[in-house]
């Protein structure tokens, strides 16, 4: 006995595309290695730069840049993919349109020639 979640999860499973998710899990490693880079000279520049009893609130407005940076950034990222897979979609829908098109005019075309054909005999 075959179960639909079963189908779902088959199909879903051809669909994955594992060398993105290797590429995908790569670059998040590297981001997230640049990302510590980064905090350390943004730390130790802010207790270069201003005075000891300044520091803290320094840190917190460097995370806070940081992190509304990080979420604009990926707001744009989401909805550049969303649009994407729309613009995708779109297109595989027209291709298809168009296939059935020359499919049924090929029909058309072979149902008129096979018409000739019996007619000749």
């Amino acid at each position: 006995m075959i179960n639909i979640a079963d189908d779902e999860f088959s199909k879903k499973a051809k669909e994955f595309d594992v060398g993105g998710a290797i590429i995908t899990s790569i670059v998040t490693a590297l981001s997230l290695t640049v990302g510590l880079f980064w905090k350390d000279v943004i730390t130790h520049t802010i207790s270069k730069v201003l005075p000891d009893e300044q520091t803290l609130l320094y840190e917190y407005v460097a995370a806070i840049i940081v992190t509304i940076i990080a979420v604009a950034v990926s707001f744009v990222l989401l909805k550049t993919h969303e649009h994407t897979k729309k613009m995708q979609l779109e297109q595989r829908k027209a291709m298809l349109k168009k296939i059935r098109e020359l499919e049924k005019r090929s029909r058309i075309s072979h149902g008129k020639l096979i018409k000739r054909m019996s007619r000749r005999r």
